[in-house]
């Protein structure tokens, strides 16, 4: 999905400070970054990203831990029962980054966010929530502004037992109950014809791919989910579970994408007259990301902007490649991948909506960077499989 901000900004502060050396020795066995999460008083977290190795890491903002908006990297539980993320989800296209988009954590030194998770998620019953992360970082070598490389990570289990009286309910928009319609009317002739058609062949991806989901011997869901019965691990209800997963998101898009239930999709970016994209200073991802940042999406309520860069993508319908990314970053792709992050249709029993754990076919494809477990959670692995299946999985 892309990288989105708006609808609610973290109380959140980010900074380094200095952390002795470690040894060589505990270096080997320890991961390059080390992310620990602490509990800093009532709802707050204090996320702390150790630099381990022993040269300095450049490191991509948007969309990562360290960037204040990043609101959908925590998986917060209730008891048990998953807390729905009640805030906005960004798309970035990974390239034409600026210097002012990295930040360096030199070897030995880590830098430290403290979030206020009450903001994005329901937190008033109060009882015992658990909180945690598993995404990846995003590098670049040191002196370029080129993405290199991704780091995949994984917090602890932070508990937090808080009483009915601290937790305090998120900061729901009133928008939220407020009559959604398919496609917003800022669209001008041309945006509507592509989104028609966009529409029309994410249909046709996304059924395509909820068929190829239920074989349980299928080539493209090895290549795009890469867990089957050979994974350690993974039983037949596992496997079970994941393919019914999977297919069951992609019927749900099919059918968004044919009847527009649930979901609003705006074609111009600088919405005046919906203020739930610009609360909180008038944030608006599309202009503050104008290189970057294709579309965002606000889970809660299907709330889609598409930002000028999406208009320029292309919109093959039989090719596996399109601009070098295998088709998750066409026009149908990007529909398809930010309709996984709708809560009304990704999200599925207590299986929440998808994150980013990846968004290039690279990255995705790389059992270091993403593993097969977590495939399922990650919303560009659902339009490259999507796009494989529809084409019949040649060269994708």
């Amino acid at each position: 999905m892309f990288v989105l901000f708006g609808l609610v900004l973290f109380a959140t502060t980010c900074f380094s400070r200095f952390i002795p050396s470690l040894s060589s020795s505990s270096i080997t066995d320890q991961p390059i970054v080390f992310v620990q999460l602490y509990h800093a008083g009532d709802w707050a977290i204090k996320a702390t990203i150790t630099n381990r190795g022993n040269t300095d890491l450049r490191i991509l903002k948007p969309g990562s831990i360290l960037d204040a908006r990043s609101f959908s990297k925590f998986r917060v539980t209730h008891d048990g029962t998953p807390i729905s993320f009640k805030g906005m989800v960004p798309n970035f296209a990974m390239n034409k980054w600026e210097a002012r988009h990295f930040v360096t954590i030199s070897a030995g030194q880590t830098s430290e966010c403290t979030i206020d998770l009450s903001t994005t998620h329901d937190m008033t019953t109060g009882g015992t929530y658990q909180v945690g992360v598993n995404s990846i970082l995003h590098t670049a070598q040191l002196g370029s502004n080129d993405i290199a490389g991704s780091i995949s990570y994984q917090t602890n289990s932070l508990s937090l037992d808080l009483p009915k009286i601290i937790a305090i309910p998120s900061k729901t928009p009133a928008h939220a109950l407020q009559r959604r319609a398919r496609i917003h009317p800022d669209c001008s002739l041309q945006q509507l014809n592509n989104l028609t058609r966009a529409s029309i062949l994410g249909a046709a991806w996304a059924g395509a791919g909820a068929r190829e989901a239920l074989k349980p011997n299928s080539p493209v869901w090895n290549r795009y989910f890469r867990i089957n019965a050979s994974t350690e691990g993974a039983t037949a209800q596992v496997l079970t579970k994941f393919h019914s997963l999977v297919s069951t998101r992609l019927t749900n898009i099919a059918l968004e994408l044919t009847s527009g239930v649930v979901s609003k999709i705006h074609c111009q970016a600088d919405i005046k007259t919906t203020p739930q994209f610009q609360e909180d200073g008038n944030v608006n991802l599309c202009k503050e990301y104008p290189d970057q940042a294709i579309a965002y999406t606000i889970r809660a309520t299907c709330q889609i902007a598409l930002c000028p860069l999406y208009w320029k993508l292309e919109n093959k319908n039989d090719e596996c490649m399109a601009n070098g990314n295998k088709g998750a970053f066409e026009q149908t792709g990007v529909l398809i991948h930010e309709l996984t992050h709708c809560n009304t249709i990704g999200q599925v029993g207590f299986q929440p909506a998808t994150d980013d754990l990846a968004y290039n076919w690279e990255d995705t494809t790389k059992e270091e960077v993403v593993t097969a477990g977590s495939l399922i959670q990650n919303a560009q692995s659902h339009a490259l499989f999507a796009k494989a299946s529809y084409v019949g999985g040649k060269n994708c």
